[in-house]
């Protein structure tokens, strides 16, 4: 009977062992499998594709597969991708099947700026300048003549808000031209005439006197009457008319 016992017991021994052992044996480290990439906002605007943030990380040299996923830095990853100008924000970690995923915002432009001295550019919705892409067509606010870069801190990019966010003048005007002694201009979609906005500075006044010389005396001047609408001076909306042969 007693050694019976012993044995019982030397049993649920060497079973707690082997359970303990199951338990606090030290696991095999993860290594990445394969690379998830998602554009989260690929339905509202398509200028960032996967293949160019693989790209990108290739030319980066930064290298993660077989690597364990403890020892890739996912930080610095999502860094490296942020310096990409079209990207917005960059999020990348693991999974739980040892996959790398990066999850890719893109930036959102409002305005396109076409300059005769920096370039082609657009404007996103944090204010921020992006290069000018050609893959995707976006119907946007133009800008075009001598506009600079540091005019987007100077009321340009306020200006472009504004249009986004006011039905009426975001569908009224087609397009703005500033000119080598930086006076700004507005191409409106109705009537032959330009508005001459002078600069930014209480724009919103100045468009507000607009809309009511468009209310109380286009009807009766006609759209055509005017070549210029001027806007620059406090409390008055100046027409130049348009020259009859």
């Amino acid at each position: 009977m007693r050694r019976i016992f012993l044995i019982f017991a030397l049993a649920i021994v060497v079973a707690y062992l082997a359970v303990c052992g199951f338990i606090y044996a030290p696991s095999e480290p993860m290594h990445y499998t394969r690379t998830l990439i998602v554009v989260t906002d690929s339905d509202t605007y398509d200028f960032v594709h996967a293949a160019d943030i693989r790209q990108q990380i290739q030319k980066a040299n930064f290298r993660y597969r077989g690597k364990s996923v403890d020892s890739v830095d996912t930080y610095r990853l999502s860094q490296l991708i942020e310096q990409n100008r079209l990207i917005r924000h960059a999020r990348c970690y693991h999974t739980p099947d040892s996959s790398l995923r990066i999850d890719i915002t893109q930036r959102h432009p409002i305005m396109r700026v076409k300059s005769i001295t920096e370039g082609d550019f657009f404007i996103d919705t944090d204010g921020e300048t992006m290069p000018a892409f050609t893959t995707t067509a976006i119907r946007l606010p133009l800008v075009t003549g001598y506009a600079t870069h540091s005019m987007v801190d100077d009321g340009l990019y306020e200006f472009a808000r504004f249009l986004q966010d006011d039905r009426f003048w975001r569908t009224g005007i087609t397009q703005i031209w500033i000119d080598n002694k930086g006076e700004v201009y507005l191409v409106p979609r109705v009537g032959n005439h330009t508005i001459l906005l002078g600069s930014f500075d209480n724009y919103e006044a100045k468009l507000d006197r607009l809309l009511e010389f468009y209310k109380k005396v286009m009807p009766r001047k006609g759209w055509n009457a005017y070549s210029v609408l001027n806007l620059k001076f406090d409390g008055q909306v100046i027409g130049e008319c348009t020259e009859t042969k």
